[in-house]
C-alpha cells in the first residue's frame, strides 16, 4: 500500500500483544482525533498467535483504512519506564503533516473529538457477529426491559485476583436472586469465560441463557464469539459485572451507557437521556 505523505494524516500501528479492549480503545481514540483535525486515517490492526481476529472481522464498518503492515517511520511508540508502560504521546505533532504512532493506550488529542466510547457506541457489529447471536440466541435483545446481562470473571490464571476476590461467583448467584425475587419475570443473559462458571450459575439461577464458546481465548472464534457476547449485554436492562474488568464496560459504551452498570462494590447508573 503506498501513502500520499504530502496529505495531513494519522498513522496508528496497534501494539502486538494488546488485547480486544486496548485495542478497541486505541483504534477508536485514533480515529476520533483524525476526523476532529481533517486528517486521513490509517491502522495496523496486527493478527499474531495471542490475537486471530481482524477489526473488520469484529464490527463493520471500520473507521479508516487498514495497512498491511506498520505505518512510516519516524514513530512515536509506548514506553517502559521501570518495568511500567507509559503511553504514546502524540502532544507535541498537531502541526506535523504526518503523525504516526505505535500504542496499546487511548490517545489523547488536542480538544474538540469524540470520545472513543461514543465513536463504538455508533458502530455496528459484523454479520459473522450477528450470525453467531442468532444461532444461540434468537431474538437477541427483544425483551430488553427484562434481561438482566452478567458477565463474570472466573480463569484463574487470566483473572486479576482482585476481580476473583471481590467478585465471586457466589456474589453473582446471590444477587441475581435478589434480583428474580423483586421481579420474577428476570431473565438472565450470562457471558462467562469459563465453563465452570457457567454451569454453575446455569444450574442455581433460572432462565439463563448464554451463547456456547467454541473457539478458543483470543482466537478468531473465539473473539467473534466475545463480541456477540458483547452486543447482547448492550442491549439488556442492566449488567451485573466483575470489579475491575473493562469487558462488561465495553459493553456499557456500545449501549451508549443506556442502563446502570452493577459490581459487588457499587453501581453506576445509566446516562441521562
Amino acid at each position: 500500500m503506498s501513502f500520499d505523505m504530502s496529505k495531513r494524516s494519522l498513522f496508528l500501528s496497534l501494539r502486538p500483544g494488546s488485547g480486544l479492549g486496548n485495542r478497541v480503545r486505541a483504534l477508536l481514540s485514533a480515529a476520533a482525533i483524525a476526523e476532529a483535525e481533517g486528517r486521513d486515517f490509517y491502522y495496523h490492526w496486527p493478527i499474531t498467535n495471542s490475537f486471530g481476529a481482524r477489526m473488520s472481522e469484529l464490527w463493520a464498518p471500520v473507521p479508516g483504512e487498514e495497512m498491511a503492515a506498520p505505518g512510516p517511520e519516524p514513530m512515536v511508540t509506548d514506553t517502559q519506564v521501570d518495568g511500567k508502560w507509559r503511553p504514546a504521546s502524540i502532544d507535541r505533532m498537531r502541526a506535523d503533516r504526518v503523525i504516526s504512532v505505535s500504542t496499546a493506550y487511548a490517545l489523547r488529542g488536542w480538544g474538540g473529538e469524540r470520545d472513543w466510547t461514543d465513536v463504538l457506541a455508533g458502530l455496528t457489529v459484523s454479520p459473522t457477529v450477528d450470525e453467531v447471536i442468532d444461532r444461540d440466541f434468537p431474538g437477541g435483545t427483544a425483551d430488553g426491559t427484562t434481561l438482566v446481562g452478567v458477565q463474570v470473571r472466573a480463569h484463574p490464571t487470566l483473572t486479576h485476583p482482585l476481580t476473583m476476590e471481590k467478585s465471586p461467583v457466589e456474589w453473582f448467584i446471590a444477587r441475581m436472586h435478589e434480583l428474580q425475587r423483586a421481579d420474577d419475570s428476570v431473565r438472565f443473559f450470562l457471558s462467562a469465560d469459563t465453563r465452570e462458571a457457567e454451569t454453575a450459575i446455569a444450574s442455581a439461577v433460572p432462565g439463563v441463557s448464554f451463547i456456547s464458546k467454541t473457539g478458543k481465548y483470543n482466537s478468531r472464534e473465539g473473539l467473534i464469539e466475545s463480541v456477540a457476547d458483547l452486543k447482547v449485554l448492550a442491549g439488556t436492562s442492566r449488567i451485573l459485572a466483575p470489579y475491575r474488568s473493562s469487558f462488561a464496560e465495553l459493553a456499557w459504551y456500545m449501549s451508549g451507557r443506556a442502563m446502570p452498570i452493577e459490581t459487588s462494590q457499587g453501581t453506576k447508573e445509566a446516562r441521562s437521556r
